[in-house]
């Protein structure tokens, strides 16, 4: 049997597809997510940076929830 033969190029490609699939399923799971489970998260970041990205992950979400409160005239 022929064992094929990749590249470092194929090898790299493969790298950035499963980190884009990575991100596409956490944005399925993190989108649902409420307020108060973005605040937990805040709160347990472990480097400002850490924090920084989850408090991003709350803006976005609270964001959402007030374009469908808005759509809805919930305001």
């Amino acid at each position: 049997m022929i064992e094929p033969v990749y590249t470092e190029a194929a090898f790299q490609r493969q790298a950035l597809t499963s980190k884009i699939e990575t991100a596409k399923r956490l944005y399925n799971i993190c989108r649902d997510m409420d307020i108060e489970e973005t605040l937990e998260l805040i709160l347990s970041a472990e480097t400002e940076e850490e924090e920084e990205f989850f408090s991003l992950l709350s803006d976005f979400i609270l964001q959402r929830k007030q374009r469908e409160a808005i759509a809805r005239k919930e305001f």
